[in-house]
């Protein structure tokens, strides 16, 4: 994605019939029952038109997303393929990494890059268009701790990611702070609800190496973002 790249809404819900909606329920109500937790459905950014420098997309309900990933027949009718940001955060002492916990709905228990999540309603500014950095920032202190004063500069745009199999696009954004390993580390100890079960910071040096060692235990958009061409070059 090009710097000046803008995330819009604008493009129309799929009407749905009845049976696909009595659908959508059962499964939600399934869902509900098999985790004994509530559930809470909010809206997510799906991308209609993907572009360099523009991406058009609609809210969708979650337990639109979450039916159509139990049951993916419904995938052509609802055509959902949410829109995430990931930031590549730089620190002196490298780039970080989390753990993502085993019981979450996607890369359960997988490695991936610092802050990451996916673009809900909550970002949407009144004109319809979409705020990516203040939604990353918002997840860097929620999964790290650290505020956006400790960011060295503005988060600069690198790569569109497009994860076919799980049928989502990431935004990626290399991200630069004064924070050392330790203080990093230290905030997000100090979380009361934590998103990863683990921080790794790695060194730029070792990066490859870890890529290449931890391979399968990487969530693939991290994995193809350190990958893009050129992005390695730019973390030194």
């Amino acid at each position: 994605m090009l710097p000046g790249a803008t995330v819009v809404l604008g493009a129309t819900p799929p009407t749905l019939p009845s049976a696909i909606l009595s659908r959508i329920e059962e499964i939600w109500r399934s869902e509900k029952e098999r985790r004994k937790e509530t559930l809470f459905n909010g809206r997510l950014f799906s991308v209609e038109t993907a572009e360099p420098k523009r991406i058009v997309g609609w809210l969708a309900e979650y337990k639109w997303f979450l039916a159509q990933r139990r049951d993916p027949n419904l995938g052509r009718i609802l055509r959902i393929y949410p829109l995430a940001v990931t930031g590549l955060l730089v620190c002196a002492d490298g780039v970080v990494f989390g753990r993502r916990a085993d019981h979450v709905e996607q890369d359960a228990g997988l490695w991936e890059l610092v802050p990451s999540g996916g673009i809900d309603g909550s970002a949407s500014r009144p004109d319809g268009s979409i705020d990516l950095i203040q939604h990353l920032l918002t997840e860097l202190v929620e999964e790290t701790g650290i505020t956006a004063s400790m960011i060295a500069s503005p988060p600069q745009p690198v790569a569109l990611i497009g994860d076919d199999k799980a049928n989502v696009w990431d935004v990626g954004f290399v991200v630069r702070t004064d924070a050392s390993k330790a203080t990093i580390i230290s905030s997000f100890a100090s979380l009361e609800n934590r998103e990863y079960t683990a921080l790794e910071v790695i060194p730029v040096s070792r990066l490859s190496d870890f890529m290449s060692d931890r391979g399968p235990s990487i969530a693939p958009v991290s994995s193809a973002l350190v990958n893009a061409a050129g992005i390695l070059s730019t973390l030194t």
